[in-house]
């Protein structure tokens, strides 16, 4: 709907991303105690990561209205929390809050975030990717 209407109110859907995240917060209280084993620890991780997701356009929208200490506290809320993170959302959590860091004049305050994105084995499943082995006939025949 804010895509189709132009994205023209992104205070209407902080509001209503706001209300559905407090709806979900409410939800997990009440569910925490009647939770069965295996079958709900998964669905569970998958309620999180759609968490992390409306976090994160929480904070996005945030940013874009302006309301630069709301997007902050969204935003170390999350990379407080980063490691189960999906790592593309987790790249991009630590970009935006590097970007907030810069908008409000305090780049100091992102030598944390630096801190993690230079990390060599963070973010393994987006930055490790495996070369296909060339097949034979593809190799430069070798001079003897």
């Amino acid at each position: 709907a804010y895509y189709a209407s132009g994205c023209g109110d992104p205070q209407d859907l902080l509001s209503k991303l706001t209300a559905h995240y407090d709806r979900a917060r409410e939800q997990e209280k009440k569910d925490k105690g009647r939770r069965k084993k295996e079958e709900d620890e998964e669905d569970a991780l998958r309620e999180d990561d759609d968490l992390y997701v409306l976090r994160y356009n929480q904070a996005l929208l945030c940013v874009q209205l302006r309301n630069y200490p709301q997007a902050r506290h969204i935003l170390e809320e999350l990379f407080d929390n980063i490691e189960p993170i999906d790592d593309f959302l987790a790249i991009k959590i630590c970009f935006l809050l590097l970007e907030l860091c810069l908008l409000q004049r305090e780049p100091e305050q992102g030598g944390q975030v630096l801190t993690v994105l230079e990390k060599p084995n963070a973010f393994h499943s987006l930055l490790k990717q495996e070369r296909p082995e060339r097949p034979k006939s593809l190799e430069a025949p070798r001079m003897e």
